[in-house]
């Protein structure tokens, strides 16, 4: 009972620590599919706010994190999920979760999905400008038998559709591992969206750790890539220049 307090205390004063970026929003949904069980916080509005809190989560409106701490279905999760920079920054957008532990406490064999969104992007680059979709997990320990399937999305029209996606990546739940999808190509349309699934098949008292990450970078302009080639070659000119000087 004293960790869920702290963990619960450390969270919250994360989360109103932080700036809340004007209309951001993110949505977290926790699934037991085999007892079809499943908790959701959006707290993109005051009302979701409070129902995010009346299922257990802790957030704060339009906040870039969503906390949870307790059971869903015969599912226990620990999870702390943080969008890093909406609106994004010059070099990327990113959802990131960390030190997320699942425990399957059923007596047989089960799913739970965990499922992350992150909307009202509008960095890096522009509208049209070229980009780059990754994902990424890893499983830091884990007991017993199963497997954790992760995959990551954008959607250029800044909704939920899934239109760019990675290919899913698949690990072992009984040894640590890691594993990177990507390198996907679109185009931004104006605002996006950012996902990520994670799917626990878990035998029972199987137990696991993990982090799991979605970033979108942008594509430099042919133009950008030229300025900068030619930059080196004037670099190089000069060093040349000093060497044949100095013998």
């Amino acid at each position: 009972m004293r960790k869920i307090l702290c963990l619960s205390g450390m969270a919250a004063a994360a989360i109103l620590g932080m700036n809340r970026p004007a209309e951001a929003s993110m949505i977290m949904t926790l699934n037991d599919v085999t007892s079809a069980v499943s908790k959701t916080c959006d707290n993109s509005t005051s009302a979701g706010v409070t129902a995010c809190g009346a299922n257990g989560f802790v957030t704060t409106l339009n906040s870039q994190l969503i906390a949870y701490l307790g059971s869903v279905g015969n599912f226990s999760v620990t999870t702390l999920s943080s969008v890093d920079n909406v609106p994004g920054n010059a070099t990327k957008g990113t959802i990131d979760a960390s030190d997320t532990q699942v425990v399957n406490n059923g007596g047989g064999s089960g799913t739970f999905t965990i499922d992350v969104l992150a909307v009202d992007y509008t960095l890096p680059g522009g509208a049209s400008s070229p980009m780059l979709l990754n994902g990424s997990a890893s499983l830091t320990s884990g007991s017993g038998n199963g497997t954790i399937q992760t995959q990551a999305w954008a959607d250029p029209a800044d909704g939920n559709a899934r239109t760019v996606a990675t290919a899913p990546c698949s690990m072992s739940v009984s040894a640590a591992a890691s594993c990177v999808e990507g390198g996907i190509s679109w185009t931004r349309a104006g605002n996006y969206s950012l996902e990520f699934l994670q799917t626990f098949s878990m035998n029972a008292a199987a137990s696991v750790n993990t982090t799991a990450n979605v970033t979108a970078t942008s594509v430099p302009e042919p133009a950008s890539l030229m300025l900068l080639g030619s930059g080196l070659v004037v670099v190089a000119r000069k060093l040349r220049k000093r060497t044949s000087a100095k013998q």
